[in-house]
């Protein structure tokens, strides 16, 4: 009051103007910024808004042109991918979008604020769509696109749309790849076979979006794609998670499945997880103590498809030597140079297998029949230690698994020897373990999946996919000795409710003669490589059990898939 009463009128409204005025003066210079750059505004919210759902990382930020026209096309993964390349794109950027996703009032208005091009499936709105974004390009704007035509429901980049080329002729824009990784899975994706509707499967998935180099006056659709591609292959490269070696990831598939079926054979072996794991972990020991020296690095195998075969492999790689499984198929002379080359002391057989072959080893043979007796109460209990009451990790470091080199050598594989001897193929840790993990992200393998091993585990594609593939898989799998015996895998698939097949066009013809669809009524995906897949084979295959194969492609030296078609979801 005493202040107050000192106080002139003019002074009193010059504090009130200071107390009033300079808020009001803030808020109004707040009003104007916010609506001359509200869209930079906005983008700064979402992305925030996306912040709190995903740790987004981008690379490559120094390839986005600084001026001029571009043209920014993109992999199409989720819902969200449009509105993640907005927000980071380091200019304002004008998508082109699919007007059937802007159907409500609020998303039209939303994309008016954005400055969406928006094309439906008329003739006239493409090429209204086309003049617009060419128009853009030419006042030196950027263009997104997602080329594709929809978000893909495999998680694989699809085939792209010609308009690309249509909005790019003769404007001399170069074309910037976007690649949004590791987005797939999360609740936006057609992962598992529905989006929004389904749980998520972790909070704050870290989603990286790679900026590549752009491409200048591409010549092509296939082109644009290919960059794109190779610039999602170098993403993948990037993430170097920790690795995981595919015994480590058997240990813990076994303990996943510790009540659960996981191998089983047409003699009638079956086994649960934990099973599995204790009897790879007690024949380790046996092998270590009556038969493998100390410095015998390189151990052949000599056992077809079956239960005793995975056996046999795992407690190889439990003990970290090489298993080279040896082809049972060639003549004498050759198996012995294989066996020279690979520098193998002993081979691993049974007194079964060898009754059916005449081979002369030029080494030790080990029959795994003689073990047998020689099991002691010390070997069953540790091996039910490691199986049902040692941690995962705890079992890993005890063996020496703890920190697996991925570049260390794993198995040898011995070509047919179709230009002269055989030659050896050295797969190591890494080549099996990516090839196992891609061939889950394609087929999208659930835990009731059962897969049918018959191919030979001295097949690449026999070793990676139906041993290492089911058995560092939280899956299960199924094995019979000769893929030509169609009754008894016909009978086999139906017992175990398989799944998953692969074979050769050859071995499904004598499927189709054979079995009944009932053999097959669990099936799911039929893979065939090797041989040419014919048309009027998938057709026939199809009609008379209900599924289409698809093709793969591989070679020994890739450990060994290069692509294989998409099976459908």
């Amino acid at each position: 009051m005493m202040v107050l009463s000192g106080m002139s009128a003019d002074s009193f409204c010059n504090v009130a103007l200071d107390a009033v005025g300079l808020p009001l003066m803030f808020a109004a210079l707040l009003g104007v910024v916010t609506w001359r750059w509200y869209q930079n505004v906005f983008r700064y919210m979402v992305l925030g808004f996306f912040r709190m759902l995903y740790r987004v990382r981008v690379e490559g930020r120094e390839n986005w042109p600084a001026e001029g026209g571009a043209m920014m096309v993109g992999n199409h993964s989720s819902w969200v991918d449009g509105a993640l390349v907005l927000m980071i794109a380091p200019r304002r950027m004008r998508m082109i979008a699919w007007a059937g996703n802007f159907g409500n009032a609020f998303m039209q208005r939303l994309a008016r604020f954005c400055d969406v091009i928006l094309m439906t499936g008329g003739p006239k709105s493409i090429m209204g769509g086309i003049r617009q974004a060419r128009q853009a390009i030419s006042e030196g704007q950027v263009v997104g696109i997602f080329p594709e035509g929809g978000i893909t429901r495999t998680g694989q980049i699809q085939s792209f749309r010609p308009g690309l080329m249509k909005i790019l002729d003769g404007t001399g824009a170069p074309v910037i790849p976007v690649y949004v990784d590791q987005i797939w899975g999360s609740i936006f994706t057609y992962s598992g076979g529905t989006t929004i509707w389904k749980l998520p499967r972790s909070f704050r998935k870290c989603v990286t979006i790679n900026i590549g180099a752009p491409v200048p006056n591409p010549d092509s659709v296939f082109a644009i794609r290919q960059a794109l591609q190779q610039l999602g292959a170098e993403a993948v490269a990037r993430r170097q998670p920790p690795f995981v070696a595919p015994v480590q990831s058997f240990i813990r598939s076994s303990k996943r499945r510790k009540f659960r079926f996981k191998a089983a054979d047409s003699t009638g072996a079956s086994a649960k997880g934990s099973t599995v794991l204790m009897k790879s972990l007690i024949l380790r020991r046996l092998l270590s103590r009556h038969v493998l020296d100390a410095d015998e690095r390189r151990v052949g195998v000599l056992i077809p498809p079956s239960f005793g075969g995975v056996v046999t492999n795992m407690a190889l790689a439990l003990d970290r030597r090489v298993a080279v499984n040896l082809n049972y198929t060639v003549s004498n002379k050759i198996m012995n140079e294989c066996i020279r080359q690979a520098e193998i002391r002993h081979v691993l057989t049974s007194r079964s297998v060898m009754e059916k072959f005449d081979f002369q080893f030029d080494c030790e043979m080990a029959f795994l029949d003689d073990l047998r007796d020689k099991v002691t109460i010390t070997d069953k209990m540790a091996g039910a230690s490691g199986a049902w009451v040692l941690p995962a990790r705890l079992l890993e470091h005890l063996l020496g698994l703890g920190r697996p080199d991925p570049d260390e050598l794993l198995t040898i594989i011995f070509t047919s020897g179709s230009t002269g001897a055989p030659k050896g193929v050295m797969l190591t840790q890494r080549n099996i373990e990516t090839n196992v993990d891609a061939i889950d992200q394609v087929i999208k393998l659930r835990p009731d999946d059962t897969l049918l091993g018959i191919l030979p585990f001295f097949h690449s594609f026999g070793y990676t996919v139906t041993l290492w593939g089911a058995m560092s898989l939280n899956i299960a799998g199924v094995y019979h000795f000769s893929p030509l015996d169609a009754m008894q895998i016909g009978k086999l698939c139906e017992r175990h409710n398989v799944t998953i097949l692969l074979a050769t066009p050859t071995f499904l013809r004598t499927y189709m003669r054979k079995c009944t669809p009932e053999h097959f009524h669990r099936l799911d995906v039929a893979v065939a490589g090797a041989e040419k897949l014919p048309e009027e084979l998938c057709e026939a295959f199809e009609k008379k059990f209900g599924l289409r194969p698809v093709e793969g492609y591989g070679t020994t030296e890739l450990s060994p898939l290069v692509s294989v078609n998409i099976p459908p979801s």
